[in-house]
């Protein structure tokens, strides 16, 4: 009778210790994701739901995750599967007006009273460009501080028609590190997501060079295998199941 009762408390010890261990790596799990977020938005887009906008690792899948890739005019001849119908010169000209003042004497897109400066008249096919940035560059955080941020905004604007607003947001400008090294890992140009649960389904590179597919799909590798080292954070598997969102591309062009 003795015996039977010195085993049973051991047991409920040795129940207990397990279950101290358990609830501490939970509890170490919890306290790493949350002192160490692992993203930093680079942009506050106003476009997005409030409660998605400070972006979370655990927002992302690794098995499911799509990933595109998107280019200027041409891109789509050389292997990306997105691009958008302006040209490389006409994309610099574009951050010319658009870029911030700089200590070189550059003036910056709008002029003391806040008022967009034009493309001179032989650069007008620019305007319908400006047009659709105006509409969208303040609410999406967008400075224009490096040229890239031309194609961004415009792929945005043009994804916005193949996923449905009050279902999808789509953002960008999400930089990535390793827990406890802020030194940045790389970027997300491309972010689509969910609005009623944060969870994103797909990612993507935007290059302003139609011989950079190689580039883009490493950097897509790259994030790939960030989710990779640290998926015991990521809380969300999702299936392969777009809900009749037409597919971007399939995960084969990354070798997965």
């Amino acid at each position: 009778m003795d015996c039977r009762h010195t085993r049973r408390i051991r047991g409920i010890r040795r129940l207990n210790r397990l279950m101290t261990l358990v609830i501490c790596s939970v509890i170490g799990a919890v306290t790493a994701s949350a002192d160490d977020n692992f993203l930093h938005n680079l942009r506050q887009d106003l476009t997005v739901p409030e409660h998605c906008r400070d972006t979370q690792i655990d927002f992302f899948q690794l098995k499911g995750l799509q990933t595109f890739t998107y280019g200027i005019e041409g891109a789509r001849d050389r292997g990306f599967s997105h691009e958008y119908p302006i040209g490389r010169r006409d994309a610099q000209a574009l951050w010319e007006i658009l870029r911030p003042p700089s200590k070189g004497g550059h003036s910056g897109g709008y002029d003391a009273h806040k008022k967009r400066k034009e493309p001179p008249p032989s650069r007008s096919n620019l305007v319908q460009y400006l047009d659709i940035i105006d509409a969208y560059r303040d609410q999406m955080g967008f400075d224009f501080g490096s040229e890239g941020e031309v194609l961004e905004i415009l792929a945005i604007v043009a994804l916005k028609e193949s996923f449905p607003e009050n279902e999808y947001f789509i953002t960008g400008g999400v930089e990535y590190h390793e827990s406890g090294d802020h030194r940045t890992l790389g970027e997300l140009d491309l972010v689509v997501g969910r609005n009623s649960s944060c969870k994103v389904e797909f990612v993507g590179e935007a290059k302003l060079g139609t011989r950079m597919l190689g580039k883009a799909r490493q950097q897509l590798a790259r994030f790939r295998d960030f989710l990779a080292r640290n998926e015991r954070y990521l809380s969300w598997h999702g299936l392969d199941s777009w809900l009749g969102v037409q597919q971007l591309e399939p995960r084969s062009e990354l070798d997965y």
